[in-house]
C-alpha cells in the first residue's frame, strides 16, 4: 500500500520498472525519478546502480520489488512484449524477469493490491498495459495536473475527503382514519328502504282535478303517471278505486300513462326517481359493511354500477334494472354474505325491485 509522507517517518519508496527502448526514453524515465525524489519520494531505478552492483541483476530486481511501497510500470510496446515473454531470446531479460515476478505477486494477492501502477508518457501506449494491470488505475503523465494525481495516488490521498455524518431524521409514518357513515341516507328515510315498508303515512289532500286520496298526495302527479307518452285527460265515473282514498269528482290527467292504485283493503307507497337514486346509494353503503366473499363483492359492485348508469338515462329500461337487481338478489340468496348488513342489503334489493316496477317500463 502507498504510504502517506505525513503518516510515515520515512518517505514512500518507489521502484520504476521500464524497458530500455531508446536513449531518449531512458532519459525521460530518469527525469521522472528525479522529479519524484525532489518531491519527497525515494525513487529507485537501475541507472542509479549500474556498474556498482555486488550481486546479479535478477536478485537486485527481486529485492527492489520487495523493498518498494509502490512500483511504477512505464508501459510501451517494447515493455509489453518483454513483460509477456514474447521478446527475441537474446534481449530484454530484465523486464521479462520483472514481468514474471509482478504477475506472480498479483496472482498471490488475488488481484487485491494497489502496489503496481501503470504509467504512460503517450496516450497511444495505453494499448500496451499488461493484462494483469488493465483494471488498475493508470496515469498518463502529460501535464502537471496528471503528475499531481499520481502523487496523490502514491500517498493514498486520491479522491475527496467525505464530510461528517449527520443524524438521520426519521419522519413518522402516515396513519389512516376510520371511515364514518351518516346515520341515514340523505333524501330517503330508513322506513321507506325496508322490504316490509309497504305503506306511507296518510296525507289527506285534494288534487286540482278533484280527487281526494287518503294515503298519497297526487297533486304533483307523482306516482300516478307511469311512463308518460303525451297528455291525456280521462274522466272517471262517480266512484273509482283510489287505493284507499275517495273519488270526489272531476277528471285526472295521467300524461298518457295509466292510473295505478291498490285495492280498497290496502294502501300503496308511490316511489320517485330521487328515492330510487337514494336507494342505490344506500345499497352501496350496506355493501361496504356486508361480510361478502371477494368474488361476490366484485359482482355486486358491477351490478350496482350498471344500475346507476341505467337509472341516470332519460328513459331507464325496466328490464335492465330488474335484471341487475335480480342478479344481486340471487347472489345474496346463495349465502354470499352474513350479518345484519347483508340482511339489510337483501331488504334494500327487494324494495328496489318494487320501486322499479312503479317508476320504469
Amino acid at each position: 500500500m502507498p504510504i502517506s509522507p505525513q503518516a510515515s517517518p520515512t518517505p514512500p519508496r518507489i521502484f520504476i520498472s521500464y524497458s530500455h527502448d531508446s536513449a531518449d526514453h531512458e532519459e525521460r524515465v530518469l527525469g521522472l525519478s528525479e522529479r519524484l525524489r525532489t518531491d519527497g519520494f525515494e525513487a529507485q531505478i537501475d541507472q542509479y546502480v549500474a556498474g556498482r552492483l555486488k550481486e546479479d541483476w535478477s536478485r537486485w530486481m527481486l529485492d527492489q520489488l520487495d523493498w518498494a511501497d509502490s512500483v511504477l510500470l512505464v508501459c510501451t510496446e517494447t515493455y509489453y512484449r518483454r513483460f509477456r515473454g514474447h521478446e527475441t531470446p537474446d534481449v530484454g531479460f530484465g523486464v521479462d524477469w520483472e514481468g514474471n515476478l509482478i504477475t506472480n505477486a498479483i496472482y498471490q494477492a488475488r488481484s487485491r493490491t494497489r502496489k503496481f501502477v501503470p504509467i504512460l508518457f503517450t496516450a497511444t501506449d495505453a494499448q500496451f498495459i499488461p493484462e494483469p494491470l488493465q483494471g488498475k488505475d493508470r496515469f498518463l503523465l502529460d501535464s502537471e495536473t496528471a503528475y499531481e494525481s499520481l502523487k496523490s495516488h502514491l500517498t493514498g490521498r486520491s479522491g475527496v475527503e467525505p464530510g461528517e455524518l449527520g443524524e438521520i431524521v426519521i419522519q413518522p409514518r402516515k396513519t389512516g382514519k376510520p371511515l364514518t357513515f351518516p346515520q341515514s341516507s340523505p333524501g330517503i328515510s330508513s322506513d321507506s328502504l325496508t322490504a316490509d315498508s309497504r305503506t306511507s303515512s296518510p296525507l289527506s289532500s285534494s288534487t286540482p282535478s278533484g280527487i281526494h286520496i287518503g294515503s298519497i298526495d297526487l297533486s304533483g302527479a307523482q306516482g300516478a303517471i307511469v311512463a308518460p307518452t303525451g297528455p291525456v285527460h280521462q274522466t272517471f265515473g262517480p266512484m273509482i278505486n283510489t287505493g284507499g282514498g275517495a273519488y270526489v269528482g272531476g277528471s285526472i290527467e295521467t300524461g298518457g300513462g295509466k292510473f295505478v292504485a291498490g285495492d280498497d283493503q290496502s294502501q300503496t307507497t308511490w316511489a320517485t326517481p330521487k328515492q330510487f337514486a337514494a336507494l342505490l346509494q344506500a345499497l352501496r353503503q350496506n355493501l361496504a359493511e356486508a361480510k361478502l366473499d371477494p368474488d361476490s363483492h366484485v359482482e355486486i359492485e358491477r351490478d350496482l354500477t350498471s344500475l346507476e348508469s341505467q337509472a341516470a338515462k332519460p328513459e331507464p329500461r325496466l328490464s335492465v334494472i330488474a335484471a341487475r337487481l335480480g342478479s344481486v338478489k340471487s347472489i345474496l340468496e346463495s349465502g354470499a354474505g352474513i350479518g345484519t348488513a347483508a340482511i339489510g342489503l337483501a331488504q334494500l334489493v327487494q324494495r328496489g325491485l318494487e320501486m322499479a316496477q312503479q317508476l320504469f317500463r
